[in-house]
């Protein structure tokens, strides 16, 4: 399976760390936009894109621990291969620093998957 795995630098850009390969089964899964940094008691959208069709679902870390409790319902790919995801963060003082996602997409045999995260400042 391709992984790509994407951080945050300055200013809310974004750099491939890594990626690994395998066989011909694997689906592409691209970051095309996070907001990030993000205040409290704002809205993060992510938006990724995959093989238009293919389901798509997540995790993200919880707001009191670096756990990925909190769930991205599936979400079906649009014909342009993108799918997304709106939430809001907890408003106050936490979570503070970096929050990490994992979204994985599947169609048919095939799947993949993305890591990246958002700053909270």
């Amino acid at each position: 399976m391709a992984m790509r795995f994407l951080l945050p630098l300055a200013f809310g850009s974004l750099i491939a760390t890594g990626s690994v390969s395998a066989g011909a089964t694997d689906l592409t899964v691209t970051l095309v936009a996070i907001a990030s940094p993000v205040h409290p008691g704002g809205v993060v959208t992510l938006t990724v894109r995959t093989a238009p069709g293919a389901t798509c679902q997540g995790s993200r870390q919880g707001h009191f621990s670096n756990d990925y409790t909190i769930v991205l319902p599936p979400v079906t790919a649009a014909s342009d291969g993108t799918a997304s995801w709106r939430w809001r963060v907890l408003s106050g003082r936490h979570p503070i620093g970096a929050r990490g996602v994992r979204v994985t997409c599947a169609a048919g045999d095939r799947s993949g998957m993305l890591a990246t995260q958002f700053s909270v400042e």
